[in-house]
């Protein structure tokens, strides 16, 4: 037994109390748990009886008692048998191979057959779909990740802990810190998160940029809910320095926009300084933003959408090769949300599922429009995921708060745009001729259904929505132009196709109806250029070239070099050119000198044969200045007056047409033999102008039938 230390007894020490001390055997006997003192002030103890901490503290070594392990809480066995037949179940839904436990629900020998995954459906809001082929689809598109995280929970499976409920979170965290600071490798290798409140606009002037949006993009995307996100840029204009990272990288992206929808004179009359020196500012800005919202590793909705409003903005001044490759980021980004998927969209609140669907598809339309101009036909617009269509609703429709959504609206609304280029894109990315040139070794199913055609998706839309619009409303206005444009465009591709392989009953007449919509869609390009209405949506048409109506007009006017249509024709060219300013707009772009090249042949052709039949004619002003820019030699018996080139054809939109413009008609709205029109704005004209046909396939096509002829 160790020896206690003695304190002498006050009354009987005449020294002040001094310690003495017990001899101290030579050993002294150790523990494994530290004493109770040393545990409680957290300091070492040597777990000596007693320590010395207790001997030098003068105070009582009571060694600590191990405590009592806590049991842990075991799993029920029905709860895990439960999960398990719900596991087996999903498997069994998705035509997964596995092996069933002896107890579990249906037939043994049949869950026990091994299947190969199964082609899952369109969407139930897809308005096409394309019986002839069967591309692989993703369906729910479940990764192994997710799969193996979420224990492949149906959507309304609760989460059983909160340890299962901060997994995914402190996952994600574990993951960023491990992959710190990457988020810069696509603008500057010496970016990291800093402050960027000195790059914002004044609050007049953020206010400004905001409604510019509202006006000119917000209409054509509708990826941001107008009503809620004004109130948050309202608040936070006052205290720059306290915006969340998501919310300043979405402003940041709406001021890139707004910018590069105006012109450079309202640019310096709005905000008194060079749009080029606000873009660059405004672009380095929402780089930063981007950096400082981990964009790469985002899963917050706002700043995709401002990733993709940052892309949309950099679009005319970059290679088109370039943004091609990037937008594929924002298409990866976006499949990893699972936007692409209706299964995840489900998951979640009404509002947020239909702001992720608006977002999913313009951002496949934009990665087609890139990819189409980058010579790639391979992009994301393919029947391989089922997300819906947006609903046709107004923003006062949409609610955050709102449990269950209004049912969708019949006729025009706020996303009447939306809603037409959608429904274009879905058709098309269903279509057989679209589908056999981006993947052509789509198999062919067995199905006796007819597939829809062009002419079944203008029927669609003029019913659908175009008999409704109002072309005193620019919104309307622009939506009709643009989507019987789209629609000939589409036309023309089928026309294509079913010329490659033989399955035009009619070739004749069918290639006079495509003329006849080629001509018509630089009608009505034109008129969208020379109607005041319509200026905010110029930015939207003002750097693509409706080239497929051009590249058919210019084949058949070699061929056709006379006659009421051709003369119309050629007004048409004439009146595109002018409006468009095609010299000072595309000077330096090899598509456009090989199309001069292509109309001043297409020209000399007709002089020849208005020359053989002894007919005047005056060279039209643009074929004369394509000559002297390319330096292209003119005929001798070319008769140019200098003093009547200008009136070769009318410098104005005809009077046809500017009736047509404040009417529910369209120019030559009924050709004889044509049946409904098909006008057209633009075929190229926007971000929706999805066209599929390489140039080396349209070169190819147009070469054999001016062989032919």
């Amino acid at each position: 037994m160790s020896t206690r230390p003695v304190f002498p007894s006050p009354s009987t020490s005449d020294t002040p109390s001094v310690l003495t001390r017990a001899p101290l055997p030579a050993t002294q006997p150790s523990r494994s748990l530290a004493c109770v003192r040393c545990q409680s002030r957290k300091v070492r103890c040597d777990h000596k009886s007693p320590c010395t901490n207790c001997i030098k503290g003068q105070a009582e070594c009571v060694p600590a008692t191990l405590a009592a392990r806590r049991r842990r809480k075991r799993f029920s066995e029905k709860a895990l048998l439960e999960r398990l037949r719900n596991y087996e179940g999903l498997l069994r839904e998705h035509e997964i191979a596995f092996q069933p436990t002896r107890d579990s629900s249906g037939s043994e020998s049949e869950s026990r057959k091994v299947v190969k995954l199964r082609t899952p459906g369109v969407g139930p809001s897809s308005s096409f779909s394309g019986p002839d082929l069967q591309p692989v689809r993703s369906g729910n598109g479940n990764t192994f990740w997710r799969a193996l995280h979420q224990g492949i929970r149906s959507p309304g499976h609760q989460k059983e802990s909160s340890d299962e409920e901060s997994v995914e979170s402190r996952l994600r965290a574990e993951w960023d810190d491990f992959y710190d600071g990457n988020d810069h490798i696509l603008f500057s290798a010496g970016m990291a998160p800093k402050n960027i409140t000195s790059y914002h606009p004044e609050p007049v002037d953020i206010f400004r940029l905001w409604q510019i949006y509202v006006y000119n993009i917000n209409p054509i995307f509708k990826i941001t809910h107008a009503p809620t996100i004004q109130q948050q840029i309202i608040e936070a204009s006052g205290h720059l320095s306290e915006v969340s990272p998501d919310l300043e990288v979405l402003m940041f992206g709406i001021y890139c926009t707004a910018l590069m929808s105006i012109s450079d004179e309202d640019c310096l009359r709005i905000f008194a300084e060079d749009r080029d020196t606000l873009n660059h500012r405004y672009q380095s800005g929402c780089q930063q933003a981007l950096i400082n919202a981990n964009y790469l590793r985002t899963s917050d909705l706002r700043v995709l959408a401002a990733l993709f409003l940052y892309l949309l903005s950099i679009r005319p001044r970059i290679d088109p090769r370039s943004l091609s490759s990037i937008v594929g980021i924002a298409v990866r980004i976006a499949q990893t949300l699972g936007l692409h998927a209706e299964y995840f969209n489900k998951e979640f609140s009404p509002f947020e599922a239909e702001m992720r669907r608006r977002l999913w598809w313009q951002i496949v339309l934009f990665d087609s429009r890139m990819g189409e101009m980058a010579n790639c036909k391979s992009s994301i617009l393919a029947s391989t995921w089922d997300c819906d269509l947006p609903l046709n609703l107004n923003d006062s429709d949409l609610l955050p708060h709102l449990k269950e959504l209004v049912a969708p609206r019949e006729g025009p609304t706020e996303s009447l745009f939306v809603m037409i280029s959608c429904e274009i894109a879905n058709f098309v990315r269903n279509a057989q001729f679209y589908l056999k040139f981006t993947l052509p070794s789509t198999k062919e199913s067995k199905s006796t259904k007819v597939a829809p055609s062009v002419d079944d998706l203008e029927v669609l839309i003029e019913n659908k929505y175009l008999k409704y619009c109002n072309p005193q409303i620019p919104l309307h206005l622009i939506s009709s132009c643009m989507s019987r444009g789209f629609i000939g465009k589409w036309r023309f591709g089928e026309y294509l196709f079913n010329k490659a392989n033989n399955l035009v009953s009619q070739p004749v007449e069918y290639r006079d109806k495509i003329f006849f919509d080629a001509i018509q869609t630089l009608e009505c390009d034109t008129a969208v250029y020379v109607t005041s209405i319509t200026k905010g949506f110029l930015w939207f048409t003002k750097y693509h070239l409706p080239f497929p109506a051009y590249s058919y007009l210019i084949q058949e006017l070699r061929r056709s070099t006379t006659g009421e249509y051709t003369e119309r024709a050629w007004q048409a060219i004439a009146l595109n050119f002018e409006e468009r300013d095609m010299f000072t707009t595309s000077p330096k772009s090899k598509l456009f000198k090989t199309l001069c090249h292509m109309l001043v042949k297409a020209w000399e052709a007709r002089e020849n044969a208005l020359e053989e039949k002894h007919e005047a004619y005056v060279t039209p002003t643009f074929i004369t200045n394509i000559r002297l820019k390319f330096a292209i030699p003119q005929p001798r018996s070319s008769q140019i007056n200098p003093e009547n080139v200008l009136s070769a054809f009318p410098r104005s939109i005809p009077p046809e047409m500017q009736r047509s413009v404040a009417s529910d008609a369209f120019p030559g709205s009924v050709a004889e033999g044509y049946g409904p029109s098909i006008m057209g704005l633009d075929i190229e004209g926007d971000l929706m102008s999805l066209w599929p046909m390489e140039w080396q396939f349209m070169n190819s096509s147009m070469d054999n039938s001016w062989n032919s002829s």
